[in-house]
């Protein structure tokens, strides 16, 4: 079964794996590693890679930054393994990419998504929130490799973000929690992914 739905999201994503065994380090990663090929950027978009910890460094990236209301808002979560041992990632369908990234709105404001106003809400009536996942898989990122982990739509009704015409920045996900506002400091990290919603 598991299997199963590991080969579905498989061949969803494309996913790959591209092995670079040069420069094992922690600095930043503001491009996309060698091991990122460019026929995978042609395919999912050049991803914006956020800070790198313990040689792992998580990135995003899109078809479409400029994209209609009720148009196809889809992002790729990216992995770039660059430390010495392989690395796991969980997918959770709907559920995963939402819990590695933000999306801030022109004013550096951070967006609920509809899982955090329903926590929120469950929370100020104590009660329990239980997340369920409608696929899953358990994938394996080998050292030296830059593989697409997760997808999914911004604009996903139910799931996501209530998106409306104006310009949207998706940024990692606080390790320590979210942040309500994008500090000025915390642009000099890295400006994030840029993304424009027209009203049509």
């Amino acid at each position: 079964m598991l299997r199963a739905m590991w080969l579905r999201l498989v061949l969803t994503l494309g996913l790959f794996a591209c092995l670079d065994t040069d420069g094992f380090s922690d600095q930043k990663a503001p491009k996309p590693p060698k091991a990122c090929s460019q026929k995978d950027i042609q395919r999912y978009g050049r991803p914006i890679m956020f800070r790198r910890r313990d040689g792992v460094a998580f990135g995003i990236s899109t078809l479409h930054t400029t994209v209609s209301k009720d148009g196809d808002s889809t992002v790729y979560l990216w992995l770039s393994n660059q430390s010495r041992l392989p690395q796991g990632y969980d997918v959770c369908c709907n559920v995963t990419l939402f819990k590695k990234i933000e999306v801030f709105d022109s004013a550096g404001v951070r967006l609920e998504n509809a899982s955090d106003v329903r926590l929120k809400d469950l929370q100020d009536k104590d009660q329990a929130y239980v997340e369920g996942c409608s696929c899953s898989a358990m994938l394996n990122i080998a050292p030296g490799s830059c593989s697409v982990v997760d997808q999914g739509s911004l604009n996903a009704k139910g799931i996501a973000y209530d998106l409306r015409p104006g310009k949207y920045t998706v940024r990692e996900r606080s390790p320590s929690g979210s942040n309500s506002k994008l500090s000025l400091d915390s642009k000099k990290e890295t400006d994030g992914l840029s993304i424009t919603v027209e009203d049509h």
